[in-house]
């Protein structure tokens, strides 16, 4: 007479037919896809890679939200939050609106974890540029997906993020850009601007 296995290897057997039988639950995002819903979030909703950023970001959001210091800040973080999802509905008018999404979001979510420090950082270092007078420029460099840095300048702070180049590493904001190669940088403003070079600081 044969014996039964144990019960817990059946469990474990049947567990394992029953996930090879039954297809895999799609991921889900932050909102109701029940619910009425615009173009970008259709969008979302019938992509797994799409719906898993807009978790992530929810996430993020709700983390950077908790560190929050006032009311007025919160504020202004709202309305942020509300412009952003305004560029992120326009992605369906675009070419290619997967792409789009995709980008908006992974450079948000990269935004924020870069300036709530919820991910590794370098620096800050500082470099010294031709500028007349000279103008002192200091970059932070985060460990996000895709790479950014915080740069300050007399400007003001601008986030900037890593882009494609032949050589060294070329980080570019809102009208702003700054390319790093072998220890020097250059640094231009606007896209007509004079490019002022850049070495770091003693």
């Amino acid at each position: 007479m044969r014996q039964r296995p144990p019960a817990h290897c059946r469990n474990a057997v049947l567990a394992a037919l029953l996930a090879a039988a039954l297809p895999a639950l799609g991921a889900t995002p932050s909102f109701d896809c029940s619910r009425k819903i615009n173009a970008a979030e259709k969008l979302i909703c019938g992509d797994d890679a799409l719906a898993d950023l807009d978790r992530k970001l929810g996430e993020v959001f709700a983390r950077a939200a908790r560190s929050l210091p006032t009311d007025k800040t919160i504020a202004y973080f709202v309305a942020e939050e509300q412009q952003w999802t305004k560029s992120r509905d326009g992605c369906p008018e675009t070419p290619d609106p997967r792409a789009c999404l995709s980008s908006v979001y992974r450079t948000r979510i990269a935004e924020l974890q870069g300036r709530y420090r919820m991910v590794p950082t370098r620096g800050p270092f500082r470099f010294t540029c031709d500028s007349k007078p000279p103008q002192d420029v200091v970059v932070t460099w985060y460990e996000t997906d895709p790479p950014s840095g915080l740069l300050e300048t007399r400007a003001g702070t601008t986030p900037v993020f890593q882009a494609a180049s032949a050589s060294g590493a070329r980080y570019i904001g809102d009208d702003v850009q700054f390319w790093e190669h072998q220890g020097t940088a250059t640094l231009t403003f606007g896209t007509q601007a004079m490019e002022l070079n850049c070495a770091p600081k003693k």
